[in-house]
């Protein structure tokens, strides 16, 4: 969801945590939640970002710096749902660093 100011940013997050999305801000977290959103922004984390690009894939590959492994995960698409929300201007600055989430994640809600 691409939201065009702070405001609509925060209705968005509103009506997620309303409908029962939790918020992740890790990759740990994102396997805490059924139902989760992150919120892109210029400071994402490169982990976080890897994840959501390959979360439609069906298969997602992480390193665990604790275990210094790989770690392949599939996602329960049936019972699972992600959400990503970003401001329209943080959306070109993620671009611009070379993270492209709209070419990566699908469709987008833009109001």
């Amino acid at each position: 969801m691409i939201a065009q100011d702070k405001k609509e940013l925060n209705a968005f997050i509103r009506i997620l945590e309303r409908d029962g999305f939790g918020q992740s801000k890790t990759v740990l977290d994102l396997f805490n939640f059924q139902k989760t959103y992150v919120v892109a922004d210029q400071k994402l984390d490169k982990d976080v970002y890897d994840f959501l690009v390959q979360y439609p894939t069906g298969l997602i590959e992480i390193f665990d710096k604790k275990l210094h492994q790989s770690q392949t995960l599939s996602p329960d698409h049936k019972n699972s749902a992600l959400v990503i929300l970003v401001m329209k201007d943080q959306l070109k600055k993620l671009q611009n660093k070379g993270f492209n989430l709209l070419g990566s994640t699908g469709p987008a809600y833009q109001s």
